[in-house]
């Protein structure tokens, strides 16, 4: 099993302790804040849970840290590209547009089958009324065309929905893609 770590867990919420803030603000486990302090990990353990009091030096060391901490600048996520990840990313921007084609053809075409299919179902009545009850092949091709358009639009009816979806999902990926390589690059 992996080894849980409190500080990589969770960032700081107001119901922890001083310890607990300052390990999850810099992402410290109990024995390296511990280590910091000069204490054991056990004394700050029961620090952090209020059964004991941190040694007055370590509880200065403590409280000196958090008022460092408080004075800092927040940090800027700047997202700065080295020259390979720029490079993947345009090659995946690259494959995103070669997705999105033939996505884009398929739609057009099953729109079309659909389209097609909801029309010879509307019109099958119609076309049976013209026919001579005596064409007894016209009316099972008319019959097995129906049948056909009943199992098209069964079997993919939702699927424009979920190629336009697929579609609004590269769209998106494209978009943050290239905001990503519109931002600031990092040589090497």
């Amino acid at each position: 099993m992996a080894t849980r770590h409190f500080s990589l867990q969770r960032g700081p919420a107001p119901s922890h302790s001083s310890a607990q803030t300052a390990r999850a603000q810099l992402g410290l486990t109990q024995q390296e804040l511990a280590q910091l302090l000069g204490v054991s990990r056990t004394a700050l353990a029961m620090a952090e849970q209020g059964s004991r009091d941190l040694p007055s030096a370590a509880a200065q060391r403590l409280l000196n840290l958090l008022q460092a901490l408080a004075a800092l600048p927040a940090p800027v996520p700047a997202a700065v590209l080295s020259t390979s990840q720029r490079e993947d990313l345009e090659i995946r921007l690259q494959a995103i547009q070669l997705a999105e084609y033939p996505l884009r053809q398929q739609l057009r075409r099953v729109q079309i089958k659909l389209a097609q299919a909801r029309l010879r179902q509307q019109a099958e009545p119609a076309l049976r009324a013209t026919l001579l009850a005596t064409e007894a092949l016209a009316h099972r091709k008319l019959s097995r065309l129906a049948e056909a358009a009943d199992a098209y639009l069964r079997d993919e009816g939702a699927t424009p929905a979920l190629l336009e979806l697929r579609l609004q999902v590269l769209a998106f990926e494209r978009a943050e893609v290239a905001r990503l390589l519109n931002g600031p690059a990092l040589a090497g």
